[in-house]
């Protein structure tokens, strides 16, 4: 889950910890829907990225080349209704964070650590846990200090923000 909602309002209120992505800037873009082609399996190019964070603490991305997939939803009705299926097409390559934004990559980017863990978290990883509790709005000046920070070393156009549905299924399926 990358965030809880409450109310009719659109804003999120808390987070349960969240993975970003490093994509294309789609404000008023529109998913295209395909007709469906036979999957290529071929080296794309698409190479993984990281990113200094501090002396110790590194942002890694992994490349997700652009592409068509058979993209399933669920019915408000589910189970009782079949699953909704329809074709997207990703048009531009993208990159997904390799693992769930942790506590130490939050506490470097905003220089401020989150609340404390118990005594069971801090043995099962401590700093490496996801950065969970945090707030819609701070979520959003957690991607903004990255872009602001690292704006010039992205590929043009591309910016740092949460991964959108389609973008989350393929990069999960594997593009399948």
């Amino acid at each position: 889950i990358v965030a809880s909602y409450r109310g009719g309002n659109g804003r999120w209120e808390t987070c349960n910890g969240f993975r970003l992505v490093l994509g294309p800037d789609i404000l008023g873009e529109r998913w295209k829907v395909p007709e469906p082609k036979p999957p290529v399996s071929v080296d794309t190019g698409v190479r993984p990225m990281s990113f200094d964070l501090a002396t110790d603490t590194r942002l890694d991305l992994i490349g997700c080349p652009a592409g068509n997939f058979r993209m399933r939803g669920f019915s408000m009705n589910w189970p009782r209704e079949q699953t909704l299926e329809h074709y997207v097409t990703l048009s531009r390559d993208f990159w997904l964070g390799r693992t769930p934004v942790t506590r130490r990559q939050w506490e470097a980017v905003t220089g401020r650590a989150l609340p404390s863990l118990s005594q069971l978290e801090q043995r099962c990883g401590g700093d490496s846990m996801p950065a969970v509790g945090c707030s819609g709005a701070a979520v959003e000046k957690f991607l903004s200090e990255l872009n602001r920070r690292f704006g010039t070393e992205l590929p043009k156009g591309y910016l740092f923000r949460l991964p959108t549905a389609a973008e989350w299924q393929y990069a999960c399926c594997a593009g399948d």
